[in-house]
Order: structure tokens, then sequence, then C-alpha cells
């Protein structure tokens, strides 16, 4: 996503009076839901799948479409959920040169206004939402980047650091409003269908391979008639151990079969079990 489109989006949301709610659809993909100051209601979505970030519109509510949808409610969706219903917005702005997208959001509660920072961060592998207070103090991130790993640390509690701006001689232009819709509904095509095809083959995928899997399992078992024939084979050695058990030494078993006789008086080799410590045990 470039930085001219993102631009874009900020100018299109510049006429919207609150956020209704922003919420997580998918493992990397947020619905947000905007009033209009005339009181219209404006869906965008935003996918936040490192390296391949954006935003889009689409025709009609996709959310049930979802390959797996389900609810999410790690501490990230907790806190996106009280920030963000019906919170009224302050101000929508890009940062610099930098695909970040920036919402100033008003909390009323029952004795107090709290006011919060939204941040989405359309950076590439960095690709990030952050939830900060006024004074830009992490409350929560959907991915909590530690020093170790960047010299921008992403961690509850501590200032976040602002990106470097990007050296650019050329000075970006803000999309017009219908060449912003327009990209907004094409990266639904683009953006979300592919996705989602690649999501349903790679499931598809997925399930084929565990059939082929099953299906050697179950050729590699051994026939019913034949398992009949095994049980009552052995049904009937241990019948017979058990039988002669009093006859047999109690001391640990030494041998891979033992002989005995039979009910009739005939003599048997029966093979006992190679774990078996001991005859009763056999």
């Amino acid at each position: 996503m470039n930085l001219a489109f993102l631009q874009g989006v900020s100018a299109y949301l510049q006429d919207m009076q609150s956020l209704l709610y922003a919420r997580r659809k998918d493992s990397n993909l947020f619905v947000f839901v905007f009033l209009h100051a005339h009181g219209t209601k404006h869906t965008l979505y935003f996918d936040m799948s490192r390296s391949r970030s954006g935003i889009f519109q689409a025709p009609s509510q996709i959310a049930s479409q979802i390959v797996g949808a389900r609810e999410f409610n790690a501490p990230f969706d907790l806190k996106l959920a009280q920030c963000t219903t019906h919170a009224e917005i302050q101000k929508v702005q890009v940062d610099g040169q930098n695909r970040i997208l920036e919402f100033f959001l008003t909390q009323k509660e029952q004795y107090k206004t709290r006011h919060f920072w939204l941040m989405c961060e359309f950076t590439g592998k960095h690709t990030n939402m952050i939830i900060c207070d006024e004074h830009k103090v992490i409350i929560e991130a959907l991915r909590h980047i530690p020093r170790s790993k960047s010299w921008r640390e992403v961690r509850v509690g501590i200032t976040l650091s602002p990106l470097p701006q990007r050296e650019s001689t050329a000075i970006s232009t803000p999309l017009d409003e219908q060449s912003t819709q327009k990209l907004l509904l094409e990266g639904y095509k683009e953006h979300y269908l592919k996705n989602k095809e690649h999501k349903i083959q790679h499931t598809l995928a997925t399930l084929q391979h565990k059939q082929h899997k099953l299906k050697d399992m179950l050729h590699s078992l051994p026939k019913y008639e034949m398992l009949l024939e095994s049980a009552k084979m052995y049904a009937r050695y241990g019948e017979l151990l058990f039988a002669c058990l009093h006859t047999l030494p109690r001391d640990k078993i030494v041998q891979s079969s033992i002989e005995v006789r039979d009910f009739s008086g005939q003599k048997v080799v029966l093979p006992l079990p190679p774990h078996a410590r001991d005859f009763q045990e056999a």
C-alpha cells in the first residue's frame, strides 16, 4: 500500500464523526465501522498481515464468509473493543511520510472522559496495530516487539517511540476521493478474494493430505476375519496358561514360550508376551 493511497483514506475519514466499533474478524483482519457526520455508516477492512497489509472496502458484509471465522478474546481484542466502541473521532492523520494511520479517539465514560491513540502501522514486515493513551504510552498492541528484536520496542507500559521520517525529495500527493474509493473496492478483489481463495486451497490440500494418510492407515490394518481368528487363538492361550498357573514357577520369565498340556492332555507350546514379567502377568 503506497503513501498516496493511505493519505487518500485519511482524507476520506475526515468527515467521520465517530467509530462505532473496531474488532478482529480473522487472524489479521479487522473491521472498522464509522459513523459519518450525516448519520450514514461506512465500513472499512484493515488487513494487518505482515508484508501484505492493506485497507479495502467490500460491497457487502464479508464477516460471515471468512474461512474459520471466530470470536477473538485476546487482551488486545478486549482493549480494542473498550477503546473504540462508540468513540468520538477527534483526529485522523497520516504520520508524515510514514505509512501509519493515526486515530485520536475520545471515550466518554460515566465519570470521566478518556483519550486514546490508535496507531495502524502499514509498514511491511513490521506491520502492527497499537493502542496508546493520550501521552503515547502503550496500552496494548497486536504484536509485542522486544528490544532484542528491534531498536523500537513495543511493550505495554512504555512510551511508543516515533518512527523516523523517510527521506524523500518527492512530496506525496494524496489521492482524490474518487480514486481512493476505486482503490478501496479494487482492494477487496485483489487483496481479500485472493487471500480467501488461497486459504480455501490450503484447507483443501490439508484435508486431502489427511485423507490419503487415513486411507493408507486403513489399508494397513489387518482384515476383520483375521482379527477374529487371532482373538480366539490368544483367548485359548490365556485359558490354558491360567489353568496351568498353579503348576508354574513364580520366578521372572526368561523364555519366550512355555510348554503346557491342554485340557485333553496334549502338549501345547504357548508364546509368551515379550513384556510380561511373570506367568500371572502373561
